[in-house]
């Protein structure tokens, strides 16, 4: 369908990108890194909505450190809409969850609800970022590649990427050999729901389970839609939230596992974000990162194998606008909901610490 670039070449080099075809394009993808530092080779694998691209860099990041202690113990599944089961201070559950069967009878989809007809036009490229983001800012791999790189840049460790990307709509998944080499998985955005019934969500969702179940040498990150595919393969609950949409820099209040996985004694972390559909439950044995009034499991973290975040780090806010005036004329989002999103898009954001706590998360 396309090539993979294999090849490591000095960052002195020009970046060698590989156009897949337009079909092929507007899609969501799987993307595989390798990261190369001073004295041994790393592989990143992860879930993109773009074309192939082989980035390398040789700059520096910042030296990682242990997490395991964030899940030295299992927590239960969180009812997230009774506040007296969750502690959102620590991040800790206090409620079991009925166990959970696969997606055949799947217990994660919610009850079928009439989705809007303007909402279907928006999902059927499934994660294709609109026309005028990709002229300006490129497919969300390559802006992923750019958030991966910036956090690079601002570290101290040598370290150079290889990112091969994997068109999972068309079921392209990294092959048993590919996956001996990779360091992790990267699961990015989509314009798809997780809980849909539908192959090549269905085969993503076995996918994410074999990663965690079999393959615990290689990490894991979910960033919204992956968030949710992460969620919905070990057990947590996805569904369309009920309070709306979450649109531009949002404040994340921070648990305490959220805080020292962050490395930072502020209680928020803004993060542009872009989704209606949220986890539910929080998953067995996961701990929460963060909490919106809106979305109460923000991100997630297991066993320093497994990171998830539900917002769009790589989103910087031209994007975010782009999306949000798209979006508008659509008649997807009212008028008044793009409006405060728009003047919420400029805002600060803490993408920068995200991503270096990705490469730190990658790298450890």
């Amino acid at each position: 369908m396309a090539a993979t670039i294999q090849s490591m070449r000095n960052i002195s080099e020009e970046t060698e990108i590989v156009e897949y075809t337009e079909e092929v394009v507007e899609v969501v993808k799987v993307v595989e890194v390798e990261a190369v530092n001073e004295k041994e080779k790393k592989s990143l694998t992860g879930v993109t909505s773009d074309h192939n691209e082989l980035v390398d860099t040789e700059k520096t990041a910042e030296k990682s450190e242990d997490v395991n202690e964030h899940a030295e113990k299992h927590t239960e599944h969180t009812l997230v809409d009774h506040p007296e089961e969750y502690d959102s201070k620590s991040g800790e559950s206090n409620k079991a969850d009925p166990k959970s069967s696969d997606h055949t009878t799947d217990p994660l989809t919610p009850p079928k609800s009439p989705v809007d007809e303007k909402e279907k036009s928006d999902k059927k490229n499934a994660s294709t970022p609109v026309p005028k983001v990709i002229e300006n800012f490129g497919h969300y791999g390559e802006q992923f590649s750019t958030l991966l790189q910036n956090a690079i840049h601002s570290g101290e460790q040598k370290l150079s990427l290889r990112i091969r990307y994997y068109d999972v709509v068309n079921m392209e998944f990294p092959e048993e050999k590919d996956l001996l080499e990779t360091n992790g998985i990267i699961i990015t955005g989509s314009a798809s729901s997780a809980y849909e019934n539908i192959p090549w969500i269905n085969r993503l969702v076995d996918f994410t389970k074999l990663i965690i179940n079999k393959h615990q040498n290689i990490k894991l990150i979910g960033v919204c839609f992956g968030h949710q595919i992460v969620a919905r393969a070990v057990g947590g609950q996805v569904i369309k939230n009920s309070l709306g949409w979450e649109a531009g820099v949002t404040e994340v209040s921070l648990t305490d596992v959220g805080k020292k996985f962050f490395k930072t004694d502020n209680n928020v972390l803004r993060i542009q974000e872009m989704h209606q559909d949220h986890v539910h439950y929080l998953p067995h044995g996961f701990y929460n990162l963060g909490f919106t009034s809106k979305s109460p499991i923000q991100g997630m973290i297991k066993d320093n194998q497994v990171l998830t975040i539900q917002g769009h780090p790589e989103f910087v806010s031209e994007v975010t606008k782009l999306i949000i005036n798209y979006r508008a004329d659509k008649g997807i989002f009212p008028p008044e909901l793009a409006q405060t999103a728009l003047k919420a898009a400029d805002y600060k954001d803490d993408s920068l610490l995200i991503g270096q706590r990705f490469i730190e998360f990658i790298t450890g």
